[in-house]
């Protein structure tokens, strides 16, 4: 695909089709890009101990990790996560870069606290400065010998691990550069660990592996038989489909909250009359210095009705954590014609492990 402008909204994605027969490519190479002092670079350059904390607030334009609805919840422009991050930029490139598959990261770190986060983006950097996520992966340090084994770190002690980030297959024009951001939180994406960490990485030990298909003269697309698909569903829609996604700070406090609403519609599915409404309301919430202020919410509505039949589901939940558990809170109500008919409550502790 092409790269886009960064922002939240669905828009179209342009690109075109090419005939390798093999994932990822069946022609290219793995270009290295060394994470060194001075930045992103092919050669390996100047050495040193970067030290990194990140703010919990970083990761207000991650969006969502599976897009699902037609709101805004791709990522938006990275620059205000890039500068509450550890980033490695790279000149500009000289020509376009077709990046086919997953790049990995060789991560050389010690950390602070025996239990730490971190996240890595690979992000385009367009001339004016808007700054595109390409790929990304987020990590629990304690997994570095493989998610069946964790352990705690050792404060101090000197690891290298390896992480893959999500597949991609886009081209990032010449002109623009590529940007590796490091953060030790990525809220709301992850939830924070339990006490704010201070990452080392050893610069020029570091560097990302970038899978990059060759481009090739007189290349022919393949062609697909014309899609199919099932008839649409015959509705009368009542009322209109909406979806907000709104980021705020408070100023006072510096807590920084989502919310987030999907508001589904009214239809009535003509085949059998029967009338439909979903809505689904999420809030987040962090401060900046203490990951132990993180709050998550959830109330989901769902409505049916026919005739003079008419069933609704209210549901709640919320998520907290202490340094040492998880809370979850849940509420079930069910309502037959307005009436209340059955309610069911949750309250957990869950004991933290590593996380």
């Amino acid at each position: 695909m092409d790269l886009g402008r960064p922002g939240g909204t669905i828009r179209p994605v342009t690109g075109r089709w090419v005939s390798d027969t093999r994932w990822p490519f069946d022609q290219g190479e793995t270009q290295r890009w060394y994470l060194n002092a001075e930045g992103l670079a092919r050669e390996k350059g100047r050495t040193g101990k970067l030290l990194h904390r990140s703010v919990q607030t970083v990761g207000g334009d991650s969006g969502e990790y599976c897009v699902i609805w037609l709101g805004p919840e791709f990522a938006g422009d990275q620059r205000a996560d890039d500068a509450m991050s550890l980033t490695f930029d790279g000149d500009a490139l000289k020509q376009h870069m077709d990046l086919v598959g997953a790049a990995t990261l060789t991560l050389k770190f010690s950390a602070d606290k025996p239990v730490a986060n971190v996240a890595v983006r690979l992000n385009a950097v367009w001339p004016d400065g808007a700054s595109s996520r390409l790929s990304y992966a987020v990590f629990n340090l304690c997994h570095r010998d493989g998610h069946d084994k964790p352990q705690p770190l050792k404060p101090g002690k000197v690891y290298t691990v390896k992480i893959a980030l999500d597949d991609v297959a886009c081209r990032v024009p010449k002109g623009h550069s590529l940007r590796v951001s490091l953060s030790t939180s990525y809220w709301p994406l992850i939830w924070p660990a339990p006490e704010p960490v201070t990452l080392t990485v050893h610069a020029g030990a570091s560097f990302i592996d970038i899978p990059v298909r060759k481009r090739r003269a007189r290349e022919v697309a393949p062609t697909f038989a014309a899609p199919e698909a099932a008839r649409p569903v015959r509705q009368t829609e009542h009322s209109k489909p909406s979806n907000l996604r709104e980021l705020t700070r408070d100023q006072a406090t510096g807590e920084v909250r989502l919310k987030i609403v999907d508001d589904f519609g009214r239809y009535t599915i003509e085949e059998h009359g029967m009338q439909t409404w979903a809505c689904g309301r999420e809030n987040y919430s962090i401060r900046p210095d203490d990951p132990l202020s993180a709050r998550q919410e959830c109330h989901w509505t769902e409505e049916r009705v026919r005739g003079d039949w008419n069933v609704r589901t209210e549901t709640y939940s919320a998520m907290t954590a202490t340094k040492t558990h998880w809370h979850v809170t849940g509420r079930l109500e069910a309502f037959e014609n307005d009436k209340l008919i059955l309610t069911r409550s949750w309250d957990e502790k869950v004991k933290r492990r590593l996380n």
